[in-house]
Formats: C-alpha cells, sequence, structure tokens
C-alpha cells in the first residue's frame, strides 16, 4: 500500500483515454416515464396511493369543515410520494405528528411576539438554516422547526386573531393527512417479493443476453451496444433496489427476499463479466476488438451462453431448478455455474 501511494505521488504522466470511453449515462426521460407506467411498477402504485389519499383526506375535510383541508391533504401526500416501506411509513408519519404538535408551541411563541420587518425576516432566515441543517439527520427535530416557518409565513406577517385556534387546527390535519396516508398504505401494499425479484431476475438476464450479443461481435461502442449496457447496468440497480425493498417489507417477503439472495449475487456477479469486457474491449480498435472477441467466444460461444440464460430464466420463471446448460466459453463459464448452483438448491426463491 505505501509503495502503491508513492507511486501515484509521483506520478507525471497519465496515460490517455481513447475518446469513444464515455461515462454509459442513465436512461432517458421517456425511457424512465415507461418504465415507471408499466403494470405492476413501483412508480405506479405510488402515484395511485397518493391520488388516492388525496381524494380520500379531501372528502373527509370537507365532510368534517375542516378548516384548511389542504394542509392534510399535504400531510398526506408528504408522507406517501417517496414511496417508503411499512416500517419507514409508520415511522416518518410518528415523526410527523410529534415534530408538529411540539412546533406548534414554537409557532404559537412566534405569532405571539408578532415580530415585523426585519425581525421577521430574520427569524424566517433563522428557522430556514436550523430546518436545513436538521432535516437530514433528524426528521422529527427539523420539523418542529418546519412547522414553526410555515406557521409564521402562513400568517403573512399579520397578526393572528385566533391563534389557539388556528394553532388547534394544524395538529389536526396534520393527524387526518398521517392517518389517512397509514390507511392507504394498507389498502394498497407494495406488490409482494414472491413476484417483484423473478420478473428484476428475468429481466437482468435478458440485459445480460443482450449486452453478450454485442460483445461476441467485438462491437461495444456502437449506439445499440451502449444502449444495451446501459440498460443492464440499470436492471442491475432495480434488481438491488427490489431486494432492499423486500428486506423492509412484511415477515414473509423477508424470508423470501433472504432465500433469493444468494440468486441475487449470482445474478449480478453474472452481469458485472460482461460488462467489465466491454470496457476492456474500449481500449482496443475495432480490428483488434473483433479478434479479441473471436477469441474469448469461439465459434459457438454466443449460441452456448444464449441457451445456458433462457434454461435458466425458465428455472426462474417456473420456479424449479435448471437442467444444465452444458459447456460455455470461459469468459462467463463461472458466473453461470455459481449461477445454476444457486437456483439449484433454492429455486428462484418464489414460493
Amino acid at each position: 500500500m505505501h509503495r502503491l501511494v508513492a507511486r501515484v505521488g509521483t506520478l507525471q504522466e497519465v496515460p490517455g483515454t481513447a475518446e469513444n470511453a464515455v461515462p454509459l449515462g442513465h436512461p432517458g426521460a421517456l425511457a424512465a416515464l415507461r418504465e415507471a407506467l408499466q403494470p405492476g411498477s413501483g412508480a405506479r402504485r405510488v402515484v395511485l396511493r397518493v391520488g388516492v389519499a388525496a381524494l380520500l383526506v379531501g372528502a373527509f375535510g370537507a365532510g368534517v369543515h375542516l378548516q384548511r383541508t389542504y394542509w392534510a391533504v399535504a400531510a398526506a401526500v408528504l408522507m406517501l410520494h417517496q414511496g417508503f416501506d411499512w416500517q419507514r411509513m409508520l415511522q416518518r408519519s410518528v415523526q410527523r405528528l410529534l415534530g408538529t404538535w411540539i412546533g406548534l408551541l414554537l409557532a404559537g411563541a412566534i405569532l405571539l411576539a408578532h415580530p415585523q420587518g426585519p425581525w421577521l425576516v430574520l427569524g424566517v432566515m433563522a428557522l430556514q438554516f436550523i430546518i436545513e441543517m436538521l432535516v437530514v439527520r433528524n426528521y422529527a427535530l427539523a420539523v418542529i422547526f418546519i412547522t414553526g416557518a410555515a406557521l409564521t409565513i402562513a400568517s403573512g406577517g399579520h397578526p393572528v386573531e385566533a391563534p389557539g385556534t388556528y394553532l388547534l387546527a394544524r395538529g389536526i390535519d396534520t393527524l387526518a393527512g398521517c392517518a389517512v396516508a397509514l390507511l392507504v398504505f394498507r389498502l394498497i401494499p407494495p406488490r409482494a417479493a414472491q413476484a417483484t425479484l423473478p420478473e428484476q431476475l428475468l429481466r437482468m438476464l435478458h440485459a445480460v443476453d443482450a449486452v453478450v450479443g454485442h460483445l461476441a461481435g467485438g462491437t461495444v461502442t456502437t449506439p445499440a451496444a451502449r444502449a444495451a449496457r446501459r440498460q443492464l447496468q440499470h436492471a442491475g440497480f432495480a434488481l438491488a433496489q427490489a431486494h432492499e425493498d423486500s428486506l423492509a417489507a412484511s415477515r414473509r417477503q423477508r424470508r423470501a427476499a433472504e432465500q433469493a439472495w444468494p440468486a441475487i449475487a449470482a445474478t449480478e456477479q453474472l452481469a458485472y463479466r460482461p460488462l467489465s469486457a466491454c470496457w476492456a474491449l474500449e481500449r482496443l480498435d475495432d480490428e483488434a476488438a473483433r479478434a479479441s472477441a473471436a477469441a474469448m467466444f469461439g465459434s459457438e460461444g454466443r449460441a452456448q451462453i444464449r441457451h445456458a440464460i433462457e434454461e435458466l430464466g425458465a428455472a426462474i420463471r417456473d420456479n424449479r431448478p435448471p437442467a444444465a446448460a452444458g459447456p460455455t466459453p470461459p469468459l462467463l463459464a463461472t458466473e453461470l455455474d455459481n449461477l445454476y448452483q444457486c437456483l439449484s438448491r433454492e429455486p428462484a426463491a418464489t414460493s
């Protein structure tokens, strides 16, 4: 390690990077929107929850004649729009309620003091500064000052005729919004891990197969190849997110996610291998890249890998142990065998 640090410290020349060796980027806005609108996607469920909660709490507020129903709607939307799991959702709701009710005391003190002119500006600035310092580290504590700042700004610098009623209305509206948000979350829960994880595994395998197709031809810098590599990276992120969400869900979903972890890890390793090979071929010229790809895959390597991936995908889809796929090129032989072993011991963990 010391020798490596010394070499870096005395480095005189850094080798240039090929012109086409650019970051793969991320999917565009249209692609992200298309993915979010697919049936069963998490984003659609979040939008549905937010819409239903806003309608329910709005109807409730109109029915019981809440003074400021929009406060209740805002509280419900704030609880649901981030797409948290149940545990974090419940924790955030409790933090919101406690912070708001304690913050009403701070807001009451500010309204009674009734600062004017520069004192009002300085007070709002101080509150906003404290909020920015606390909101990431301690949400409940930050909500105390968020409530104080919001009610101070809402008063517009004018005296409030009945501050007690004004503050109580804020507390009741927040309570109503959080309660409706929790109810809607229970009515529209996240998709079970038994359905989500196999879909993400299949998506990952399809993306691996697409990248291997370009890699086998030695054409890894074309627009189509870059799009396939970008999609594979994105599929890896989606798989990791689905597993993380499942671990924070119900006990049954956590058990399913834990059982599926070996297959998930093996699939991620399978994805990293062709991606790293693509980065290696980018450093070569076109002729050398094609020659290197031919050496890696041979005459039947592409077909062998496709056959192995199709069999592994069928095993995940049908929730059964995979059949032996036969020989594969050394490039992916270890990773494919690891996934085969994981699925043989625990068939996709979908039941």
